[in-house]
């Protein structure tokens, strides 16, 4: 069997507990794995354009963020799967009788979150999302122009 893609997730998976990796060795093991004609791909939660600034150094790499809705290469650009504002509206009013429910407005770099969300959630979300921006009312972000593009 000939190995073509080895792809691996960040958090728990290749990252160490401090949210860092090994670069010299992952350095020399990346190109070991291109001299061998093997795709290395980076899956995760994270946005597609955080993960490219933390993989700068590998415009070749292929990056899957957003948990599969965002596929990234440098020379390929961004392809993003996104809701139309038609079914985000319609989820967003589905969701809206349950004020228990922590909800965040996932774009392909900006997540939207409550203004009143809980602090604990926000902070998570931080975790994954690195431009996090507070709304009084989501389906009042969601039809910010920039949303879905920026």
């Amino acid at each position: 069997m000939t190995i073509k893609l080895i792809a691996t997730d960040m958090d728990g998976t290749f990252l160490n507990d401090h949210g860092d990796y090994d670069q010299e060795r992952f350095a020399n093991d990346y190109a070991a794995l291109q001299r061998r004609g093997i795709q290395f791909v980076i899956a995760s939660g994270h946005q597609a354009a955080e993960l490219a600034t933390t993989f700068s150094a590998y415009p070749e790499m292929w990056l899957i963020g957003g948990n599969g809705a965002e596929l990234w290469q440098r020379e390929a650009g961004l392809k993003a799967a996104t809701f139309s504002p038609q079914a985000t509206q319609q989820v967003l009013a589905a969701l809206a009788p349950y004020p228990e429910l922590q909800v965040a407005l996932c774009g392909t770099q900006t997540v939207h979150v409550l203004a009143h969300a809980n602090p604990q959630f926000v902070a998570n979300m931080r975790d994954y999302y690195y431009q996090l921006e507070t709304c009084a009312d989501l389906v009042d972000c969601k039809f910010n122009p920039n949303f879905l593009t920026n």
